[in-house]
């Protein structure tokens, strides 16, 4: 089955999970398989779903689903939350934080906590074309297009000086 990301129409349904850290090898390869396991069998009341997914930076998990042919239904979409969950807990890893935010620095992901954002700010350690990962973005024409958003075009601008 394939589950390329960039084969999916720009309103597909899109959900972004970002990890504090990258994944070693060995996490990239079991995450790989159990999301591949996961989409072959991701349904919504019975009907197979038409999903898709991307790691990107080997750090952040997302997943895609086109609605054209079958909508997520509530349940569906708690299926792939709690299969987050089980990646979570089997890896030790922390994909649901919303207090986190990332941003490419030098070519580099680097996670900030929401709260100490303005601090770092203003002591220069994020600069206004540094690259904030949006991961509200909910389909995945606005992930192609506006995902990946300069600080200063961001609604991190007003703690710009």
């Amino acid at each position: 089955m394939n589950y390329l990301l960039d084969q999916m129409p720009d309103e597909a349904r899109l959900w972004v999970y970002q990890s504090e850290r990258q994944f070693t090898g060995d996490e990239l390869e079991v995450i790989k398989e159990k999301i591949e396991f996961f989409l072959f069998s991701w349904a919504a009341h019975g009907t197979s779903l038409k999903p898709a997914y991307r790691i990107v930076h080997n750090q952040v998990i997302v997943l895609a689903v086109d609605e054209v042919r079958h909508w997520a239904s509530g349940c569906s979409i708690d299926d792939s939350v709690n299969f987050i969950r089980s990646l979570e807990k089997e890896l030790g890893l922390s994909l649901l934080d919303r207090g986190q935010l990332g941003f490419l620095i030098n070519d580099r992901l680097v996670i900030k906590p929401l709260k100490f954002i303005k601090a770092a700010i203003e002591s220069g350690q994020i600069k206004s074309d540094d690259i904030l990962l949006n991961n509200a973005v909910a389909d995945v024409g606005s992930f192609k297009n506006s995902w990946e958003q300069r600080v200063d075009n961001s609604w991190l601008k007003r703690y710009l000086a």
